[in-house]
């Protein structure tokens, strides 16, 4: 009779402790987050443990061991209706930019790094722009096609 006051106590005490959190916490040696008025962006470094979540549109890894991928173009917004290329991709002295469609007034293009600095900021008014990437570093670069202060393409450009 001891044994079963002894047990049952001790499972009515266990159900009021807990060894974990319900919300999600992280321990991490670094990381930081990166916010606009459409997205934000978490990362750390140092995790223990990875996931990848995808589902039709997207995929989503999470950790310190990722797989490689390599993404050359970044669909274009639903309300464009330019048709608009960079290539080649990836490059080394210059990039390409060539469009087969008249509406570009009003239309700019933007270098950009990873880290969101601008390196170049130009009117876009010709079917065909080359840019210089001789004076770039190696890395990944975005160029932006924006048109009223809107993105309306957007490139992932691989600088060799």
């Amino acid at each position: 009779m001891k044994k079963t006051i002894l047990i049952a106590a001790g499972i009515f005490i266990a159900g009021f402790l807990s060894a974990q959190t319900v919300t999600p916490e992280l321990v991490s040696s670094a990381g930081e987050y990166f916010e606009n008025s459409s997205y934000r962006l978490d990362w750390s470094i140092g995790e223990p443990a990875i996931e990848t979540y995808t589902n039709t549109s997207y995929t989503l890894t999470q950790g310190f061991h990722q797989n490689t991928y390599t993404v050359t173009e970044i669909k274009s917004l639903k309300f464009s209706k330019i048709d608009i290329t960079a290539y080649p991709n990836p490059a080394s002295d210059f990039i390409t930019i060539e469009t087969f469609d008249d509406m570009l007034q009003n239309t700019i293009i933007e270098l950009t790094d990873m880290q969101g600095r601008i390196f170049l900021e130009e009117n876009y008014t010709e079917r065909k722009k080359t840019i210089n990437l001789l004076n770039f570093s190696e890395g990944i670069y975005f160029i932006n096609v924006k048109s009223n202060g809107r993105i309306i393409k957007s490139f992932k450009i691989i600088k060799n």
